[in-house]
């Protein structure tokens, strides 16, 4: 859905798969690629944030409470791009990579646990030495917290609340018999309308 209120694109996932998964094939339908798409915390993924870093979309979308909370942060280690650094200053290597999970395990050296002195608060039981998975989607995190404390957010985020979510709003009571669409989606009967990404895109400049 653009600013206006106009439905771009729209299409039919199953309902065990996130929202998320649907929208690289939404942008291709899009007449214009977008500068911006701002959604909500369904759209978390680190893989749908590097989809949009590629296209050069700049995404405006909430940070999950998990990845707020996660290890890294919480047990006070430092994150250095390649590898991590314990509170104590000690360096973790990059280990084994995990596909389904798109995450790297990072290990201390066991000499280094064996020697620290907070090593009763800091080792899981029956650990000798600390292991810490992170996602390789980490440092598009960071960036999103970075640009989620700015005033672009908030205002992108009151726009969407506004459009997007009021116009659903209105859409659901009227049984969508009178969405508005752009282009060949305007053709199709109700009945094949399947499902609409409750996100709002920002088209480029050549679009206003």
């Amino acid at each position: 859905m653009d600013r206006g209120g106009f439905i771009l694109s729209r299409g039919v996932t199953h309902a065990s798969e996130g929202e998320w998964k649907a929208l690289p094939h939404l942008l291709e339908q899009l007449p214009l690629p977008p500068i911006s798409l701002a959604a909500d915390t369904a759209y978390y993924a680190g893989r749908l944030r590097q989809i949009l870093e590629l296209r050069r979309i700049t995404a405006y979308i909430p940070i999950h409470p998990w990845q707020e909370s996660n290890m890294v942060t919480r047990g006070g280690f430092e994150y250095r791009g390649d590898h991590l650094v314990c509170p104590q200053g000690k360096m973790m290597k990059r280990a084994t990579y995990h596909r389904r999970t798109d995450s790297y395990q990072d290990v201390a050296l066991q000499k280094d646990c064996q020697a620290c002195p907070v090593k009763k608060e800091c080792l899981p039981p029956n650990q000798k030495r600390r292991y810490l998975g992170l996602t390789i989607y980490y440092p598009l995190h960071l960036e999103a917290q970075e640009r989620n404390k700015t005033p672009a957010f908030r205002r992108e985020m009151s726009r969407r609340q506004t459009i997007v979510e009021g116009i659903f709003a209105s859409l659901d009571r009227l049984g969508w018999a009178k969405s508005r669409l752009k282009g060949l989606w305007k053709s199709l009967p109700s009945r094949s309308r399947g499902w609409t990404a409750r996100g709002s895109w920002h088209p480029s400049p050549t679009t206003c």
